[in-house]
């Protein structure tokens, strides 16, 4: 008995437009999730850092006041002005082209408040459904708003 071989043509190996269309409706799912939440990630991030520069003003502000028996404004304290600005890394920077516009307010004999005021994209930032701007501390360590602290 012989065998003959048939040579069957086999279908020709790839992708499909359709499983291409859902690998791109996948990615464009995965996007529209990681995006947002990575913006709140970077907002969190540039909040923390204004923080962190508000916390170092208060510093220079207690050392202000045991030297001269007074709070002073920023440039009583060494700044270029009353009003700086600071960007994502903490550096001073001119006022409205940072993330932060810091400036000190209602400095007297006895006590002062300080704010940092959310400039360009950060005025979006929110935690907990609270707007995040202005942050603001003052010489008893009062931070509104708290839910951004």
């Amino acid at each position: 008995m012989t065998q003959t071989r048939v040579n069957i043509v086999g279908r020709l190996k790839g992708f499909t437009l359709v499983e291409l269309m859902i690998v791109v409706a996948i990615i464009g799912i995965l996007g529209a999730i990681a995006y947002p939440s990575y913006q709140s990630y970077v907002m969190r991030s540039k909040r923390t850092i204004a923080k962190i520069v508000l916390a170092d003003i208060v510093e220079q502000q207690t050392k202000y006041y045991i030297e001269n028996r007074t709070y002073g404004d920023l440039s009583d304290l060494g700044y270029a002005n009353d009003t700086i600005g600071i960007n994502s890394d903490g550096d001073t920077v001119a006022s409205g082209s940072g993330n932060y516009d810091l400036s000190t307010t209602a400095a007297t004999t006895t006590t002062f408040t300080i704010q940092a005021v959310a400039k360009n994209i950060q005025t979006g930032d929110t935690a907990r459904g609270t707007s995040c701007t202005p942050l603001t501390i003052n010489h008893l360590g009062a931070r509104t708003p708290s839910d951004c602290w």
